[in-house]
């Protein structure tokens, strides 16, 4: 089973059952969901503390709560998922550890992420990580050898620095 989309606000708790293949942040925008629990038996995704992660824990795919103003990657976290923070428009802060490689279409219409750091360990960013996040002013890149910035930055190349 494929989640597609949840509009509305009467849903606040969601159980997935054993079957659910396909989660992405889009799923929940505008969704008014306050708590997701998936079966121990789904082979493909597992809740842990109100983020949903791949069953292996190596893959963020969305955290719950939409409202959140920062947020922390835990470590061992190997890949930000394509629309991770998708309109997110509270966040204004994310702390990626040194075990991400990979960072998908995650932050797109976050309307208050102003800097975000970069660790030397990712070597791929989508080209639209960033698009239409407005205010965002600095990429900061500790992997020289990175390519495809500015990712979808509105206000482009200016935005990143190279560490």
């Amino acid at each position: 089973m494929k989640i597609k989309r949840f509009i509305g606000n009467a849903i606040k708790n969601l159980t997935l059952g054993d079957n659910v293949e396909n989660i992405n942040g889009i799923s929940f925008y505008n969704s008014g969901i306050e708590n997701i629990t998936i079966s121990s038996s789904n082979p493909n995704y597992i809740v842990k503390d109100g983020v949903i992660y791949s069953k292996d824990g190596t893959v963020l795919i969305t955290p719950v709560n939409r409202t959140i103003t920062s947020f922390q990657i835990p470590s061992g976290v190997k890949e930000i998922a394509d629309y991770a923070f998708h309109i997110f428009s509270k966040l204004e802060s994310v702390s990626i550890p040194n075990t991400v490689e990979k960072i998908g279409a995650s932050f797109n219409y976050c309307n208050n992420l102003i800097s975000i750091e970069i660790p030397s360990s990712v070597t791929s960013i989508s080209s639209t990580c960033f698009s239409s996040s407005p205010n965002l002013k600095e990429i900061i890149v500790h992997n020289k050898d990175l390519k495809g910035s500015p990712w979808g930055c509105v206000i482009g190349d200016k935005a990143v620095i190279w560490q």
